[in-house]
């Protein structure tokens, strides 16, 4: 999970790659890494297997120096956290369109859930937030796979390859193909 996040600070921040260091349970960039006063206007929206990641994500960018980093979370629980679900969803849609409307997001996160298995959603909210900033970053975070347990090892971990693989990478992939102008990342 450490390395997983120190990687995402990077992609997150345009910082150069990081040696690691662990001090005070924090995970560290090297201070050469690290500009004080740095750091994105972020909007994260997704379910539970993408918001506790997001929550803690301004203590670690805070922790690292990313002083300026600010965000704003759009949580809804299960396939309700889906991007075309929150777009569905008149009170999530005006919620995230608040936010956007503000012209401060340099920086969407979105989750996926295999009930919404189109790019409509993501095409909907990189439409939607390029009208406030057109030079807005977007990830897509891949979840787990759910129930763990419920599989051996490798099929855990061939199922969650697949998904990467099979739908999310194509998917920036596309998204990258129509939006050349714009940043896309895949973080698992």
């Amino acid at each position: 999970y450490a390395c997983l996040l120190g990687f995402a600070m990077v992609l997150l921040t345009n910082s150069s790659p990081p040696a690691f260091s662990f001090e005070s349970g924090h995970l560290l960039l090297n201070s050469t890494d690290c500009l004080p006063g740095t750091g994105y206007s972020s909007l994260f929206m997704g379910h539970s297997f993408f918001s506790p990641v997001a929550i803690n994500f301004e203590n670690h960018a805070h922790a690292n120096g990313f002083l300026d980093h600010q965000q704003a979370i759009v949580h809804r629980g299960g396939v309700n956290g889906a991007p075309e679900a929150l777009w569905l969803d008149p009170e999530a849609r005006t919620e995230i369109q608040t936010i956007l409307q503000s012209g401060q997001i340099d920086k969407l996160g979105m989750t996926y859930h295999p009930d919404f298995p189109s790019a409509t959603g993501y095409f909907t909210w990189v439409d939607e937030a390029l009208q406030y900033n057109a030079n807005t970053i977007f990830f897509i975070g891949i979840p787990w796979v759910p129930y763990p347990e419920n599989g051996t090892l490798e099929e855990t971990t061939q199922a969650w390859l697949d998904l990467q693989n099979i739908v999310i990478y194509p998917l920036i992939d596309s998204l990258r193909s129509i939006y050349p102008e714009n940043n896309f990342y895949a973080i698992p």
